[in-house]
């Protein structure tokens, strides 16, 4: 699923999404640079690495947005706490 996630993100218009009580982000992703075994994400409030061997779960839409998505995938950390969303929106 890895790469899969890397080349959507190449085409552009990604978009990031975390909430958790009493915080909730939602922002564009600004850039991005791609390694082998990682790929490293900036959006407006800093970073987020999604190693190879991160957990991804694709999934219909981010919790607490209601809306129609080309494709969303749950973000995981190495300790298998949800760490946000990618998705994209359809046209």
């Amino acid at each position: 699923m890895f790469n899969e996630l890397v080349e959507i993100v190449k085409k552009g218009n990604v978009k990031y999404h975390l909430y958790q009580h009493d915080l909730m982000i939602n922002t564009d992703v600004l850039d991005y640079e791609i390694d082998s075994d990682f790929i490293n994400l900036k959006i407006a409030v800093g970073y987020i690495t999604i190693w190879c061997d991160s957990i991804l779960d694709k999934c219909r839409r981010p919790d607490n947005l209601i809306i129609e998505c080309e494709y969303c995938f749950r973000i995981y950390n190495q300790y298998k706490e949800p760490i946000g969303y990618l998705y994209g929106l359809n046209n």
